[in-house]
């Protein structure tokens, strides 16, 4: 997606999703930055079509392993700060029961398979279900963000991970 509107498309400043899952569903959300005179209403229909896309066709493995490291080494820098370090130990408690879940928790994010991330498109995009914000920098800076937000509910009721 960062790779088509970004450096292909280049209508995008900037392309972040995340996900926040909770105890009975979650947010999954495509964060993006439109550059200067381009229609926000083209990066969500882009948008949507690469989710369509990905929720029919899984990414290649090597995309996945760009993903997988990208996203690896922003958990592991975010530990350098003890605070940080103290939160997420205290986190694991909380939510896995175990303190020490660490090393599970970035094995988990390790197995991830492109048939994984195809079956969660597929189960959890529905198109449409879209929600845009406008936010301004200043009176003269104007940047919109679209957000498509799609919802989890492969964990079973109850089930508590962070």
């Amino acid at each position: 997606l960062y790779k088509r509107l970004v450096y292909d498309e280049k209508i995008a400043q900037d392309v972040r999703a995340s996900f926040s899952g909770e105890t009975l569903a979650g947010t999954f959300e495509i964060e993006r930055t439109a550059k200067p005179g381009v229609d926000p209403r083209r990066l969500i229909k882009e948008i949507g079509e690469e989710v369509a896309r990905i929720s029919k066709v899984a990414p290649d493995a090597k995309e996945l392993e760009r993903a997988t490291n990208s996203i690896e080494a922003s958990f592991l820098g975010g530990l350098e700060s003890t605070l940080r370090r103290a939160i997420l130990l205290a986190s694991y408690d909380v939510l896995a029961n175990d303190p020490d879940y660490f090393g599970k928790d970035l094995a988990r994010r390790r197995a991830v398979t492109p048939a994984q991330i195809r079956a969660a498109a597929a189960g959890s995009y529905r198109p449409g279900r879209n929600a845009t914000r406008k936010r301004s920098r200043s009176d003269s800076d104007t940047n919109e963000e679209a957000i498509i937000q799609l919802s989890s509910h492969d964990r079973p009721v109850g089930s508590r991970t962070p």
